[in-house]
């Protein structure tokens, strides 16, 4: 009885820890992301092409 309520809560443990690492890891790539789309729009509000920007090409 004893060593099976131990074992849920390591199984608990390694689950939360499991989610924070996904969490972390989730915020980090939306981090990244945010940052290169910034970046995007800084490149494309600095273009001198004549105000037409070819989306097709």
């Amino acid at each position: 009885m004893i060593t099976s309520i131990a074992a849920m809560s390591m199984n608990m443990h390694a689950a939360k820890l499991q989610q924070s690492v996904d969490i972390a890891m989730m915020k980090e790539t939306m981090d990244q992301q945010t940052m290169a789309m910034e970046q995007l729009v800084q490149v494309i509000s600095n273009a001198t092409l004549g105000g037409n920007i070819d989306t097709y090409a």
